[in-house]
C-alpha cells in the first residue's frame, strides 16, 4: 500500500516536468533573448540634389535596433532582410508601389540554431524576416543602408530619371548572371566601414562545379 502511494506521488511530481520539457521543444515560447520590437515601417519618398527620386523604407524599433543581415536576390527580384532576436505586434505595413518597389511583407521566423548538430535539443531564435519585392531588382551596390538613429534602420534605393542611369543601378537583364550579396551588420556599426560584406558572383556560362569567387569591397575610413 505504501509502495503504491509512493509511486503515485513520484508520477504526479515528474509528469508536469516532462510535459514542460516537451512543450518547450515542440511549442517554443517567447524567449528572453528577444531584444527589441519592430513597431513601425515607414515608406519615405524624396529626391536628391540632381532631382532623382529616392525611396526609403525606415524600420523603427522600440529599443536599439538588432543585428541583421540582408541579401539582394536579382533572380528572385527581391531584397530579404532578417532582424535577429526581434519581434513585432504591428500588422499595418505601408503599401509600396513606386519606382522599383512593388511590395513589402514582414513575418516572424523561428530558427533552430542547433539544427545542424545531430542529437542536440533545439535552441530557438526568434527573428523577423522582411521581404521587399523589387522590379527591376537593384544591383548589390545600389542599395544604401544607414542608421541615422540608434532605434532606426533605413534602406534606400535611388531611382534616376534617366533610363540609361537606371540600367547602371538595376539588373534589367537577369538571363546570364545571378548576383547575390550577403551582409552581416553588427548593431551600431552601420556607416562606420566596419560591416563585413562579401559578394559572390556566378554565371550560367561558367562551370557549375567551379567554386564561387568572392569579391571583397574596399571599406571607407571610419567616421570620426
Amino acid at each position: 500500500m505504501h509502495r503504491t502511494i509512493l509511486i503515485a506521488i513520484m508520477f504526479a511530481v515528474c509528469l508536469p516536468i516532462r510535459a514542460q520539457e516537451s512543450d518547450g521543444s515542440i511549442y517554443p515560447v517567447r524567449p528572453d533573448t528577444i531584444l527589441t520590437e519592430l513597431f513601425s515601417v515607414d515608406f519615405i519618398p524624396s529626391a536628391n540634389k540632381a532631382g532623382d527620386s529616392l525611396y526609403t523604407l525606415s524600420f523603427n524599433f522600440s529599443d536599439k535596433h538588432p543585428q541583421f543581415f540582408y541579401n539582394v536576390d536579382t533572380r528572385g527580384e527581391k531584397i530579404v532582410i532578417e532582424f535577429l532576436d526581434a519581434e513585432t505586434k504591428f500588422g499595418a505595413y505601408p503599401e509600396v508601389n513606386a519606382g522599383p518597389l512593388r511590395g513589402i511583407q514582414v513575418a516572424p521566423k523561428r530558427v533552430d540554431k542547433n539544427a545542424a548538430i545531430k542529437g542536440m535539443n533545439p535552441d530557438w531564435q526568434f527573428n523577423l524576416e522582411v521581404t521587399v519585392e523589387c522590379s527591376p531588382p537593384p544591383r548589390p551596390k545600389t542599395l544604401q543602408v544607414e542608421s541615422p538613429y540608434f532605434r532606426q534602420v533605413n534602406f534606400t534605393l535611388p531611382w534616376p530619371e534617366s533610363k540609361a542611369a537606371r540600367k547602371e543601378l538595376y539588373a534589367y537583364d537577369q538571363t546570364t548572371k545571378k548576383i547575390v550579396t550577403w551582409s552581416l551588420i553588427g548593431a551600431g556599426v552601420i556607416g562606420a566601414g566596419a560591416a563585413g560584406i562579401a559578394l559572390f558572383v556566378t554565371s550560367q556560362q561558367e562551370d557549375p562545379e567551379e567554386p564561387l569567387r568572392p569579391v571583397l569591397p574596399v571599406h571607407p575610413a571610419p567616421v570620426e
